[in-house]
């Protein structure tokens, strides 16, 4: 099977569960922890989204939240890496929907336009040495950065929310040429992932605490 995400073939390692038999369903922002997994093995679990103030929000001025899927690291060495899949569970990076294989922790984030209730997301969990993790599916709010504002935002650990800043043309001081967006704990030594990506005027920071 090519495009594995071990760089070989899928059959050539040993399967911790099997599609079919033994995924685990996984609640929503629940945090499941103290899981683990074998060397070049995979963890299955089904994601059911179900109705509430996140994706329906009663509000009609809050936007509907985009759902993260953490899977943190537990101990050294630990690389388990994730593959979601709207259709079945899958062992290749070119099946998946979304996936994310850094190194150490990883977070996928769908954004709220490309699900709906009752979708049900398919994930892998995958590690090529034998790894220890915690798991979370959790619905990330969107907060808007403004323009010289320092903002302040204290979240929980295993926290995932999205900032968003529209970079603009002009400012105060001319045509913009560059910015700056500056991330710090108030607390020393606490962990802080930060991931950026753009569009066309909007870059979005998405913050993972641990």
């Amino acid at each position: 099977m090519e495009n594995s995400i071990f760089g070989d073939s899928a059959e050539g390692g040993t399967s911790a569960a099997t599609a079919t038999d033994n995924s685990i369903a996984l609640d929503e922002m629940e945090l499941v922890s103290d899981l683990s997994i074998g060397d070049k093995s995979f963890a299955f679990f089904d994601l059911t989204i179900t109705s509430n103030a996140h994706t329906e929000p009663a509000d009609a001025e809050t936007i509907r939240s985009h759902l993260a899927i953490n899977a943190y690291a537990t101990s050294f060495g630990s690389d388990p890496d994730i593959l979601i899949s709207k259709t079945k569970h899958v062992k290749n990076i070119s099946e998946a929907d979304w996936h994310s294989t850094r190194e150490g922790s990883d977070t996928c984030i769908v954004h709220s336009s490309e699900f709906e209730v009752n979708d049900v997301l398919y994930i892998t969990v995958a590690c090529m040495n034998e790894c220890t993790y915690d798991l979370r599916a959790y619905y990330a709010q969107e907060f808007e950065l403004n323009e010289s504002e320092r903002m302040v935002f204290r979240w929980g650990g295993h926290v995932t929310n999205i900032l968003k800043y529209k970079v603009p043309e002009v400012t105060s001081i001319g045509e913009t040429q560059k910015f700056e967006i500056r991330v710090e704990p108030e607390v020393d030594y606490k962990f802080i992932d930060v991931f950026l990506s753009h569009g066309k005027s909007i870059l979005h920071s998405t913050f993972a605490f641990k």
